[in-house]
């Protein structure tokens, strides 16, 4: 027992201050993004069902081009595969949340199930909704992935 909490002990005070600020922020993040999902599902769902009960009303509306309006096509796509999104996200966040724990410990193996975490959502995203996914606002999403990978990245010498 007394050799657990020395070699904890030792490991704490071996990690840089650096390291533990990046797991911190992920585990805060990973929160977020959970209680993010789980909003966004609600409102998916509410904005269904708006369209739902509004797409019979505009399939009556003579005159309306739907081509005209391409952005409603994109939000229809996005609308479709919304549960796999936020799924892909969720678990995503988790395997991440597993790879910072590793990372805590300063085990090497947590860089890449990190990136992993990372990576694997973005590649859900890609293949349901084409390559104009990384167009956009979407763009700006990709920052704090790339930008946590590098920082962890750098770190990975303090790793074993």
């Amino acid at each position: 027992m007394e050799q657990t909490t020395t070699q904890t002990e030792n490991t704490a005070l071996n990690r840089p201050q650096f390291l533990t600020v990046l797991c911190i922020l992920t585990y805060i993040g990973v929160g977020i993004t959970i209680i993010g999902s789980i909003v966004g599902w609600w409102s998916i769902r509410a904005m269904s069902a708006m369209m739902d009960a509004s797409s019979n009303t505009m399939e009556e509306m003579p005159g309306l081009d739907m081509s005209a309006m391409p952005d409603m096509e994109k939000m229809m796509n996005t609308l479709r595969y919304s549960n796999i999104l936020l799924f892909s996200g969720v678990i995503g966040s988790l395997i991440c949340l597993v790879g910072a724990l590793q990372m805590w410990k300063q085990k090497k193996a947590g860089f890449f199930i990190y990136v992993i975490g990372e990576v694997a959502p973005i590649i859900v995203s890609i293949v349901c909704l084409g390559t104009a996914t990384i167009s956009g606002w979407s763009a700006i999403s990709l920052i704090f992935p790339v930008v946590f990978l590098i920082l962890y990245g750098l770190n990975l010498k303090h790793m074993h």
